[in-house]
């Protein structure tokens, strides 16, 4: 059984993105531990009561990343208050993250991109995995997972799952050990952060965390030093036109 779902072996070491609370980050660090949550808590109210319909989301969890390298929809989206930053990893060490403590249990981790669909496909879809009778098999409950509506396609997300994790972990959350320094090859800070405070941030994460990678402040909103000359490039006077009477 693969872990990979709708994604290509060249996906399989592609950077993926996820943005969120610097508070977060040190909790990342300093329990050393990576939490899944259990589906229904997510916002789109149409997915949870769509597929809930479909079997009891009991012994599944999820955690989602983007492959958006830059989007200013989902730095204002996950970090309203600028006090958000964004970490990579690369899908391969994601999913490996969470099958090696799986080992010995039931358990099956896979990691998906969502696929995102009209209303009638999403609904075509649900009618299609029930008929068939396909969601006793793990990879098909996980499936589920990885459909969304049109209005979400901006996210381009990649979903970590976690599939016959019933007797591992609670009805709302679940949390696996994991070694950070290993997961987290990047960390971005949002770039909407004046300069200064973003050094200052950044060196707070280096004695925080002891993170020894690259801790760069986005670019997102920073002219490239080729239009920056021409914006600062002194205007030329404009000499009124002389008014004869």
């Amino acid at each position: 059984m693969s872990n990979y779902l709708n994604l290509s072996r060249r996906d399989r070491d592609r950077h993926i993105y996820r943005i969120i609370p610097i508070t977060r980050l040190y909790e990342l660090f300093d329990t050393r531990t990576n939490v899944l949550v259990n589906p229904q808590k997510w916002e789109d109210p149409f997915e949870n009561v769509l597929l809930h319909t479909i079997f009891p989301r009991v012994g599944l969890f999820g955690q989602c990343w983007t492959r958006h390298t830059a989007s200013d929809a989902m730095w204002r989206i996950y970090s309203p208050n600028s006090c958000g930053v964004r970490i990579r990893t690369r899908l391969r060490v994601l999913v490996n993250s969470l099958g090696r403590p799986l080992r010995g249990t039931r358990a099956l981790a896979f990691i998906g991109g969502v696929k995102y669909l009209s209303q009638k496909e999403l609904i075509r879809f649900v009618t299609h995995s029930v008929s068939n009778d396909k969601l006793q098999d793990p990879s098909q409950q996980a499936r589920t997972l990885l459909v969304k509506r049109l209005a979400f396609r901006h996210e381009r997300e990649v979903r970590l799952l976690l599939a016959n994790a019933q007797d591992i972990g609670d009805q709302d959350r679940i949390a696996y050990a994991m070694n950070p320094k290993e997961l987290v090859d990047q960390i971005m800070i949002d770039p909407r952060l004046a300069k200064e405070h973003a050094d200052r941030l950044r060196e707070e994460i280096r004695r925080r965390t002891g993170f020894k990678g690259s801790i760069l402040r986005s670019l997102l909103y920073t002219l490239p030093p080729e239009l920056s000359r021409l914006a600062h490039r002194e205007k030329p006077r404009i000499q009124p036109p002389n008014e004869k009477y």
